[in-house]
């Protein structure tokens, strides 16, 4: 984005693309009808700035606000950098658990 737009890119698309490059590593991610993506055929995710209000997901269950420019998040929202922790840790849980399985039991 930034090869074609320089420092104009669209902020929404550089969070979106960040999120969903971020997620499909290890989750089946789609595009929501109700709001930007569908994940695991269970969770709603809609991304937006520090400003994003929960109105578009209000009625969804299984529905999160993933947020740019928060340091920390409340309730639905979610900043989009904990969301990114949570995929390295699944990440390397997968890989470091099989490790300390064959240190400590085989």
């Amino acid at each position: 984005m930034y090869l074609y737009h320089g420092n104009k890119a669209d902020e929404g698309n550089v969070r979106e693309s960040f999120l969903v490059n971020q997620l499909s590593y290890n989750q089946t991610v789609e595009i929501s009808k109700m709001s930007d993506f569908f994940v695991n055929n269970k969770y709603t995710i809609e991304c937006g700035g520090k400003n994003k209000t929960g109105e578009q997901i209000k009625s969804l269950e299984n529905a999160f606000i993933a947020a740019d420019g928060i340091e920390t998040g409340t309730g639905s929202k979610k900043t989009i950098m904990a969301i990114r922790l949570s995929v390295l840790i699944k990440y390397f849980y997968r890989i470091y658990s099989t490790a300390i399985i064959r240190y400590f039991f085989l």
